[in-house]
């Protein structure tokens, strides 16, 4: 085979020493090098080779020592990492390097045992031992120096002394030192020993006091714990380059990473050893300032001799370690490969792009229908939130503009080697190509590298699969052909089954998947690389070839996994099948033995292999089959002959009648058993009772079998507070159907069941490969269904195009959420967010019978402020108000903490499960550390003070916007009697006209829904295209005793409140569904409604029952009917959700997410919930015209639904320059008093 490789190669064992920035020198060895680079294996620092793995191209430094005839030669070669596997590493040069080439060859050819050139394990053990003795005799004579100079600081303490108390505890230090000095010399050397034994690298020990234990010691404990670190730390300082390299020397020897903290003769860890035993002894912290300093005193006097002394040991043996000061300082970030091959052009890294305005209008025609990943890449892109951009994407450039298509053409073989190494991007590698090293001036455009920045993204989760490291090459050069395509023609980003999606997801299964060997896998996916990039026009046809192609073995790769599926499921099947068949045998057996003297024989022919054959038989024949009752006939026979409790003349006489043929029989049948041995001993015993009529040995027997069989246990079915609707869904499963199960370590799978046991108590699921096992038994599935870490998927795992695509969507579009609904200053939610939290929050309470907490906090003066040091300082104050909320709570688990601005200086904060006494706890806290926090500015320091209102969140509490009321009012009154205090609200103090309303309205429900005076309203919901039929929302109406119409929110409390929400949604429903049945010919007139269901008629099941049962009547279209279920109670619900919404779904209706667009949104969600439609929020709609920031929030949420293939709604549409504006960004439906007012239904 003719050698590829630009330079020769020379193998060769060499010690080497290698260099980054930010890591001490780890030890190496030079496998084999060329005038180009090297390979270095046996890195001896981990922490080193994952930095090395982790920053493809970074810049190190390789140091090799190389033996002549005029001594030892140390040579520094600049290089950069170009690949690396585990703690072996391949470094390419900075610039050629002959001569080190030529003299390691020539220094290897001069030697007569090449192993003398790296150091031998053997050798590193014989330093090892070396290394322990010499530091036990430095230690002995150290510690009767400190001690002898410790006695002397201490007695001249004595004499300066002038303190009583002070004078006693010297006296009792002294003590200790002079009567327990054998005590005082063993607690260190134990703890010295310990770390000797270990090379422990963290920086204490359980005896020492640490640094993550000053928050809970005393001002004593403090101070003593601070003098010793300042004398280590002067001690260390002192010698800091003969412990620097006496440090690289143990990491060679120990292989593993050694620092000052675990170098047995370092400064820290004597010192830790010494604290260690002061601390046994208890020594008081007044007397040992004196054992410090004499500590430090002996130290310092041979301290850093001997260190020299133990380097020139190392030394010696052959061993190398470099000083402080020929250790770079002066790194550069960038890789110099890189810059030669950019001269000239820029260096930036990439940034994230999308689709310019330029594309045509069919091209955003197409768009707008399908939806096209490129869009949401350009929004965010345009909100300035990306990257800076290489300086050869063109914004205006001056330079020659050039088509990426023709510059990758150009370069595409040096693309391709390049993308060979998994580590490396498409983006990376047209920088570093030699095109932009020789065109200085030239440019492309910002809408072709849009796309490969995109390319890369949707290439970056095959670092997370686990694919063998051969094939990761292969996966990584199909980039190439990926961007060629994506370049001429886009449909790729919006056609599901575009025949480039199949063949890029067929790779990705074929690569995936666990097998033996991969080698003719690479070879023919080479192939199809080789062939898709060199084709340049990727024409449709070509496409459907390679598809065919790669089918063909997806397929044969599915059948093996069927294959295996199907002897799994056949496995647990025949286990199941035995142990039923045993327990059958076992149970008939029982009714001849149980309670019965039993011949001990007869036990024993059942052990030796008859009860066998009886299972046997069972499994192929069946309980009932003759062969069966046979065996069974004659262990009853046998069992009625030899019953001590029978005398009768005539049982003796057919047992001498029938005796010999049964026992030829029974010899016969057992000459097939297992236990071939053993069944002969039963026979000839069973002859000896018979024919020689030997007395048998009985044994009474209570139940048979004696012992349990071993078999798998019996689950104790435990079914109390899962809800029934579970129960029902694990008795539907059926083998075949796909769940997605959350993993322990929090990740996510869908799995397929392959096997359901007898009665459901066991379930088998298979990974989408067919290989991995999960068993799951009847309990822990419901508990996982109920608690939603198991849900039920219409589909097994997602092909590889959808599941990258989603992923691109989803983090683009929770970046522009974030933007949206936080406050552009201070970063804290804005009041829309935080109210929607807080809803969460009291949804949560009503549910789970939990408390939370609701503080409002207004920043006291905060007017004199701004007037005396300028508006500027008073936002640093806002700014720095969030920061110094989350550092002062940081005790609390961050997803528990809610912090949203809600006016100029007010916030609010929401705390999770947290109770009366916690949250004034937590609220003194922040007003006391506030008023005594310092706001420092370059020229001045300010404080304030605090005024907080706390109101609890309960089941009891009635709304967040209420709540917010509540909240700000008491912390107004806080202000008012002067700030600096805190207000908490009592159920007395507000709403208590309104809790009467919400209570009379509770008692007119519970007499009936009849009796509330309700009403029905409709509100269009046009559609943007003339030719389309409008939706219409049904509203709740509620009219007084009069008959006037007013407002229904203390009715829609008091049902949300007191649980009555599925009284009132099976009412409306019931209204709706009567009046479609009522109203054939209006209704053809119309799309549909949209009617409205709470959270708690989710997961009512008797709910269920009733729709379903509307939908089974009939009478009505279903198709025209959606449900609308708000983003709160989707998310606070979603395994409840996306089972009604599957559930229901199969009568034909709709369902559409309502109040979408929030922090807490997620595109995760969105993928198991199966709706139709997402109504934007009213927030994001109203002022669409004027603030761009919405703008931009309900273009991304239209992009989003078009890629999930859902329409948009726009509820609350004012004026006509909101809907000029809504057409623009191409929503399909809107809504609003600008549209259409309600009118009543009964008026339709």
């Amino acid at each position: 085979m003719q050698n590829r490789r630009a330079y020769p190669r020379y193998s060769l064992q060499h010690d080497a020493l290698i260099v980054a920035k930010g890591f001490s020198p780890a030890s190496c060895g030079v496998l084999n090098i060329c005038a180009g680079g090297m390979c270095l294996a046996d890195i001896d620092s981990s922490g080193l080779s994952r930095h090395l793995a982790d920053s493809p191209g970074v810049q190190v430094e390789v140091h090799v020592f190389i033996r002549n005839q005029q001594g030892e030669q140390h040579i520094t070669v600049l290089a950069n990492v170009r690949r690396v596997l585990g703690n072996i590493a391949g470094i390419e040069f900075a610039e050629k390097q002959p001569k080190l080439l030529e003299s390691l060859v020539q220094e290897k050819d001069s030697q007569s045992d090449s192993n003398i050139l790296y150091t031998t394990k053997s050798k590193r053990n014989k330093l090892k031992t070396w290394f322990g003795d010499a530091s036990r005799r430095f230690i002995t004579p150290l510690l009767e120096q400190v001690r002898q100079g410790a006695v002397q600081n201490i007695d001249q303490q004595l004499v300066d002394s002038i303190n009583l108390h002070a004078s006693s505890e010297l006296k009792y230090g002294k003590a200790c030192l002079t009567a327990q000095q054998e005590e005082f010399n063993r607690h260190f050397i134990e703890q010295w020993e310990r770390n000797l034994n270990t090379l422990d690298a963290r920086a204490g020990d359980a005896d020492g006091v640490n640094l993550s234990d000053l928050q809970v010691v005393d001002k004593g404990q403090f101070e003593d714990w601070l003098e010793l670190q300042m004398a280590v730390s002067r001690i260390g300082k002192a010698c800091h380059n003969e412990l620097f390299m006496l440090d690289q020397f143990l990491s060679q020897i120990y292989a593993r990473e050694v620092d000052d903290r675990g170098n047995p003769v370092a400064p820290v860890v004597l010192g830790q050893a010494l604290h260690s035993a002061l601390s046994q002894l208890q020594i008081p912290e007044s007397a040992r300032a004196g054992i410090y300093a004499a500590f430090e005193k002996t130290l310092s006097s041979g301290y850093k001799a001997r260190l020299h002394d133990m380097v020139d040991v190392f030394q010696t043996h052959g061993l190398h370690a470099l000083p402080l000061e020929t250790i770079r300082t002066n790194w550069s970030d960038s890789d110099p490969a890189k810059e030669n091959i950019q001269a000239g052009g820029p260096k930036q890294p990439a940034s994230a792009g999308g689709v310019g305005e330029g594309n045509n209008a069919a091209a955003l025609k197409v768009g707008r229908k399908v939806g096209n990943v490129l869009h949401l890449v350009q929004l965010h892109r345009n909100s300035g939130s990306t990257p800076q951009k290489p300086g050869f994407v063109d914004e205006g450039s001056n330079g020659e503009l050039m088509e990426l298509s023709k510059v990758v053409r150009s370069v595409q073989s040096e693309l391709l080697k390049a993308l060979s190494s998994p580590q490396q991007t498409l983006s990376s590698a047209v920088q570093q190509s030699s095109f932009f090293r020789d065109m200085d001036n030239a440019s492309v455009r910002q809408e072709d590298w849009d796309i490969v920045e995109l390319v890369d993204k949707i290439f970056a989760p095959v670092s997370q699969r686990k694919i063998p490291s051969e094939l990761q090459g292969v996966i990584n050069q199909l980039r190439i052909p990926l961007v060629n395509l994506l370049l001429k023609d886009q449909s790729f980003l919006e056609e599901n089954k575009h025949p480039a999606r199949t063949v890029l997801n067929h790779f990705m299964s074929l690569v995936s998947a666990d097998r033996v060997s991969s080698k003719n896998l690479e070879k023919l996916l080479k192939q199809v690389v080789d062939e898709l990039a060199e084709a340049g026009e990727i024409s449709p046809d070509m496409l459907r070839s390679v598809a065919l192609r790669l089918e063909e073995l997806v397929r044969r790769q599915e059948k093996a996994f069927n294959r295996n599926a199907e002897r799994i499921a056949k496995t647990h099947e025949g286990k199941q099948r035995l142990q039923e068949a045993r327990r059958m045998i076992a149970r008939r057996i029982n009714t001849l033995f149980a309670g019965h003297q039993v011949p001990q024989v007869l036990l024993d022919l059942l052990d030796a292999g008859w009860e066998h054959a009886m299972v046997l038989a069972y499994l192929k024949e069946g309980g009932d089959s003759e062969t069966v009752a046979d065996y069974y006939a004659v262990l009853e026979q046998f069992f009625n002959w030899l019953d001590p409790e029978c005398d009768s003349d005539g049982v003796s006489f057919e047992r001498e009648l029938e005796s010999a043929a049964l026992l030829d029989m029974v010899e016969r049948e057992m000459a097939v058993s297992p236990d071939s041995a053993k069944a002969r001993l039963v026979v000839k015993e069973l002859r000896r009772i018979f024919i020689d009529e030997i007395e048998p040995r009985y044994v009474q027997v209570e139940h048979y079998p004696l012992e349990p069989y071993e078999e798998e246990p019996q689950e104790a079915i435990d079914t109390a507070g899962i809800d029934e609707r579970w129960q029902e869904r694990a008795h539907q499963l059926q083998p075949g159907e796909w769940l997605e199960v959350r993993l322990q370590d929090g990740s996510k799978q869908r799995m397929r069941l392959v096997w359901v046991g007898e009665n459901a108590f066991k379930f088998v699921f298979l990974n989408p490969q067919g290989l991995h096992e999960v068993h799951y038994d009847y309990s822990d599935l419901l508990k996982g269904l109920q608690d939603g870490h198991i849900l039920r998927v219409e589909e097994g795992e997602v092909p590889f195009v959808d599941s990258s695509l989603y992923g691109i969507v989803e983090e683009l579009y929770q970046k522009m959420a974030f933007q949206a609904v936080h406050d552009p200053l201070t970063g804290c939610m804005n009041r829309h967010e935080i109210e929607k939290q807080l809803e969460v929050s009291i949804s949560r309470a009503k549910l789970t019978a939990s408390e939370s907490a609701l503080l409002v906090m207004d920043i006291d003066r905060f007017d004199l402020i701004n007037s005396t040091y300028g508006s500027a300082i008073g936002d640093r104050m806002l700014c720095d108000f969030r920061d110094c909320i989350d550092h002062w709570l940081q005790d609390l688990p961050q997803q528990e903490l809610k912090i949203g601005r809600t006016g100029s200086n007010e916030f609010a904060l929401v705390i999770e499960s947290c109770i009366r006494e916690q949250a004034l706890d937590l609220a003194d806290r922040i007003l006391r550390k506030f008023a005594a926090h310092k706001f420092e500015t370059e020229l001045q320091t300010y404080s304030s003070t605090l005024s907080i209102g706390v109101v609890l969140v309960n089941d009891d509490t009635i709304d967040a916007g209420s709540m917010l009321v509540v909240g700000t009012r008491c912390c107004k009154e806080a202000k008012r009697l002067g700030g600096n205090q805190i207000r908490l609200h009592t159920p007395e103090d507000e709403g208590l006209l309104k809790q009467q309303q919400v209570e009379r309205w509770l008692a007119r429900i519970d007499h009936g829904i009849d009796k509330c005076n309700l009403y029905l309203r409709a509100q269009r919901i046009q559609p943007m295209e003339d030719s389309g039929l409008p939706y219409y929302e049904i509203l709740l109406g509620v009219q007084d005793d009069k008959g006037k119409q007013t407002s229904p929110e203390p009715f829609i409390l008091a049902a949300e409140k007191y649980k009555k929400n599925v009284i009132v949604d099976t009412w409306v429903v019931s209204q709706v569904v009567d009046w479609m049945r009522a109203n054939p010919v209006s209704l053809e007139k119309i799309s549909g409604f949209t009617v409205n269901l709470s959270g708690h008629s989710l997961s009512d099941n008797q709910f269920m029952e009733f729709l379903e049962q509307q939908f089974r009547q009939g009478g009505f279209p279903a198709a025209k009917i959606c449900f609308e279920v708000t983003e709160t109670a989707a998310v606070l619900n979603l395994n409840y959700t996306a089972d009604f919404m599957r559930e229901i779904k199969r009568s034909g209706c709709h369902f559409a997410l309502d109040d979408f667009g929030t922090g807490f949104s997620s595109y995760a969600y969105l993928q198991k919930l199966p709706v139709d439609f997402l109504k934007i929020d009213g927030v994001f709609v109203r002022d669409i015209n004027e603030n761009m920031t919405n703008y931009a929030m309900v273009k991304s949420i239209s992009e989003l639904s078009r890629f999930l293939g859902m329409a948009t709604i726009a509820e609350c549409v004012e004026d006509q320059a909101g809907l000029d504006a809504l057409s623009e960004i191409g929503v399909e439906y809107v809504q609003g008093f600008y549209i259409e007012k309600p009118v009543l239904l009964s008026d339709l």
